[in-house]
């Protein structure tokens, strides 16, 4: 697996910075599964995602760097990581959503499509951090 070093810093993590890493993305999911507002649940339910692909990555030895675009390049990378198209298409679908309600303050995503992403987001977690 290679890491662009455009967009990537090879970087040691010990196991207490990976472990902070995952309580607070299932922090996340939590109050996400909790909420019973749509809003509320979308946005913990991306941040969780967000620190799932940090924590596949981090475990990798890597780093995302800060630039614009950050965030699509974590989800390709994680993808690319897990051998997942669906964290891609979905995650980059969630991002989008994420991205219309921050810049154009208007939140579009319905109850459906949210309890979707949580679900899609909590089935990774299901899946994937017990066995990496």
């Amino acid at each position: 697996m290679e890491f662009d070093k455009n967009f990537f810093n090879k970087v040691f993590f010990s196991s207490k910075q990976l472990d902070r890493i995952l309580i607070s993305a299932n922090k996340d999911l939590k109050i996400a599964g909790k909420s019973k507002e749509v809003e509320v649940t979308f946005k913990f339910s991306y941040d969780a995602f967000l620190k799932f692909c940090i924590y596949i990555v981090a475990q990798r030895g890597y780093k995302i760097r800060s630039f614009s675009g950050h965030h699509q390049k974590i989800i390709e990378q994680t993808a690319e990581i897990l051998n997942n198209k669906s964290i891609y298409n979905i995650g980059n679908e969630i991002r989008k959503k994420r991205n219309f309600d921050l810049y154009e303050c208007l939140f579009t995503v319905s109850d459906k499509d949210t309890k979707e992403y949580f679900e899609f987001i909590k089935n990774l977690f299901v899946k994937y951090i017990k066995k990496t």
